[in-house]
């Protein structure tokens, strides 16, 4: 095997470094030399194989702004080098205007809207939920707003869905386009972030989760693709976590974890040979 030189980028800090810490070990085991940098980091791209973007997430809201000007700024330095690279975009990564053109299609995805002329087609909630179309999908930068106030609280720039009652999350993560596992949150991630269970999708849920991990497009690196849990027990998609996706990898049981690495592994391997 190829001796590579591989950069994962990270947040640094609590389950997310834990996670990314795993990956790294995963592939140090292969003979590679592997560094673990946040996403300000001061070096030499090229002399990497791979820059693998994990889980950079800040932990601070009013962070975001900070680690969105940074991407930006990594991005359109890696544009025009050779080095590869993997989740460093996505869908998830340019904003949740993909939920808008979703919704505008009829697919199975929470009403999203991004303008206030539309509000009708949400139907007539008594409350709606409010974020920046940048807000990279996490609770913490929503907002609950009453009907009457709405177009007080709405900007430009902001996503607009209806306040939908639901029974639970259901993440369903990938290798690639490869299904691994399923986790579900009852009631739901935020904020509490109960302990998930591991689920045996359904087949038409099966079904549901491939066909927006197909339409994400990504082909290298991890992917989850996020469901709630309507009262009637149908799954709607949240988001399509194709960015910076935490994966729980520290929940997977021994058996799974090794299956998991061991596609991740060979997914980058590929990657960095096409």
């Amino acid at each position: 095997m190829n001796k590579y030189r591989i950069l994962i980028l990270s947040n640094m800090v609590g389950s997310g470094l834990k996670d990314d810490d795993l990956v790294r070990q995963a592939f140090e085991v292969d003979g590679h030399i592997v560094d673990l940098k946040t996403v300000n980091y001061a070096t030499d791209d090229e002399q990497y194989d791979v820059i693998i973007r994990r889980n950079t997430w800040v932990s601070n809201e009013a962070d975001t702004p900070k680690l969105y000007e940074a991407n930006q700024k990594l991005i359109a330095r890696l544009s025009d080098k050779q080095v590869k690279t993997v989740n460093l975009v996505g869908l998830d990564g340019l904003g949740k205007q993909y939920l808008c053109e979703l919704f505008a299609n009829n697919a199975n995805v929470i009403p999203t809207i991004n303008t206030m002329a539309n509000v009708e087609q949400l139907g007539n909630p008594e409350k709606y939920v409010v974020k920046d179309i940048k807000s990279f999908g996490n609770g913490l930068y929503q907002k609950f707003v009453d009907a009457d106030k709405l177009k007080e609280v709405y900007v430009e720039g902001n996503i607009i869905q209806p306040f939908m009652k639901f029974k639970s999350e259901v993440q369903c993560y990938y290798v690639g386009q490869q299904f691994k596992y399923a986790l579900e949150y009852t009631p739901s991630k935020y904020p509490n972030y109960p302990e998930p269970k591991f689920i045996q999708l359904t087949e038409e849920e099966k079904q549901w989760a491939d066909k927006f991990a197909n339409y994400s497009g990504l082909e290298h690196g991890f992917l989850r693709i996020d469901f709630i849990r309507l009262e009637d027990n149908r799954l709607m998609l949240m988001e399509i976590e194709d960015h910076a996706a935490f994966m729980n990898l520290q929940r997977l049981p021994a058996e799974l974890l090794a299956d998991v690495m061991k596609s991740y592994k060979q997914n980058i391997y590929d990657c960095i040979q096409s």
